[in-house]
């Protein structure tokens, strides 16, 4: 929330009987003393928190709105990021919160970047028709299985291979994450936003330049192999052609058909490394049983959990890794 007090009175007010849990706000008056707690005033914000244990990831910014009748914001002297809430996923006017969003009734239109990938998967790659089978369409859940980004959807594009987290990396050092959202993979090998057809947007990006990473729930993830610029129009990266353009070449990379390259299957776990815990711990307990979504080992994606998965890609990547920084 935002509580922004112009007739010289206190921001906050309370007291520890109260029980109150407050943070993610931004807290502003032009008073003497910003608040009080316990019958005792305090000028400044950090002295609040202090005696309040309350608001530690709070702010305290002069925002702008509109007018006295208009509560959208026009300015803020620091960026008012707040906490993403999986229930509250639009803001007064109805447009989509940011994956970090603004606190407040209005998600301001800050910088954004987009960016259109293509990438395929090595488990459901068909080298009939070049693309990737979309077997397990129906099973896909409607909510990202992605922690760091896990969006829902009303529906899953009848075209879609599985859910994917893109990431945006520093460019000065690449193992810093700057963004991070779920999206869905095509069959064509396309990574598009959640609306099924636009690229993947991210809002509030404060730079120009970025690594691009790609990651799976077993596929061994990978980046960019060189620092992608960005401007007014989605940034195309198209991984498939060769392996020079995956981070860390060959080793991060499998030629899933002469000339085509792609992400290397078998890591049931996610740790970035196809070893024996993903043969051990997943696939020998998954193997034979009935299919579902949240079963990893079905490294083809094909909906069923049998040798195939162990032999043909387990076997083959069996002590892979992935090159990301």
């Amino acid at each position: 929330n935002i509580f922004k007090n112009m007739r010289a009175g206190y921001a906050f007010i309370g007291s520890s009987g109260q029980g109150i849990i407050s943070n993610y706000n931004n807290l502003y008056t032009n008073g003497a003393n910003f608040g009080r707690w316990d019958g005792t005033n305090y000028t400044t914000f950090a002295d609040f928190k202090t005696a309040s244990s309350t608001d530690v990831n709070s702010y305290s910014a002069n925002v702008v709105f509109t007018s006295l009748s208009d509560l959208h914001i026009q300015s803020s002297p620091v960026p008012l990021n707040g906490t993403s809430l999986l229930s509250v996923t639009d803001d007064i006017d109805g447009e989509a919160r940011n994956a970090i969003p603004y606190i407040g009734a209005d998600e301001i239109n800050s910088p954004s970047v987009e960016v259109s990938i293509k990438i395929f998967l090595e488990g459901p790659y068909n080298s009939t028709n070049n693309n990737m089978n979309s077997t397990i369409n129906a099973n896909i859940p409607l909510t990202s299985p992605y922690s760091e980004d896990p969006r829902t959807v009303s529906a899953i594009p009848i075209n879609a291979v599985d859910w994917v987290l893109v990431e945006l990396r520093n460019k000065v050092d690449a193992s810093i994450v700057e963004g991070s959202h779920s999206a869905f993979l095509l069959k064509d090998g396309t990574i598009v936003d959640t609306d099924g057809t636009s690229p993947v947007k991210f809002s509030g990006a404060t730079d120009t330049q970025y690594y691009i990473v790609v990651k799976h729930r077993n596929h061994l993830g990978v980046m960019s192999a060189s620092l992608l610029s960005f401007g007014g129009t989605p940034t195309n990266y198209d991984f498939t052609p060769a392996s020079t353009q995956f981070y860390g070449g060959n080793a991060g990379a499998v030629e899933v058909v002469a000339g085509i390259w792609g992400m290397i299957a078998g890591d049931a776990n996610s740790d970035g490394v196809v070893d024996a815990v993903d043969k051990n711990n997943f696939w020998r307990v998954e193997n034979g049983t009935a299919y579902d979504y949240t079963k990893y080992s079905d490294f083809n994606l094909d909906a069923n959990l049998d040798a195939v998965d162990k032999n043909n890609f387990w076997r083959i990547n069996n002590g892979k890794s992935t090159q990301l920084p």
